[in-house]
C-alpha cells in the first residue's frame, strides 16, 4: 500500500431547495511526498456551478521528521 497520489470526485451539481444556490461539484486533489513518504505538497481545485477555487499547501521537515514549515496559498 502506498501514499494517495490523487483524489477526484465528479459529483453533479444539485440546486438547494428554494435558495437558487448549488451544492456539490467537482473536486480534484494531487499530493506530493518526499523519500520518507511525508507529505510535502499538494494542489487542488473545487467548483460548483460557474465558480471555482484552488489551494496549494507546502510543508518542510527537519531530520527528525518534525514539521518546520507550512505554507498555504489560496
Amino acid at each position: 500500500m502506498g501514499n494517495t497520489l490523487s483524489l477526484s470526485n465528479t459529483a453533479k451539481v444539485k440546486p438547494k431547495d428554494g435558495t437558487g444556490k448549488s451544492v456539490g461539484g467537482t473536486v480534484t486533489h494531487n499530493y506530493r511526498y518526499n523519500d520518507w513518504d511525508r507529505l510535502t505538497g499538494a494542489a487542488g481545485t473545487f467548483g460548483t456551478g460557474g465558480s471555482s477555487a484552488s489551494f496549494t499547501p507546502a510543508m518542510a521537515y527537519d531530520e527528525e521528521t518534525y514539521i518546520i514549515r507550512k505554507k498555504l496559498d489560496l
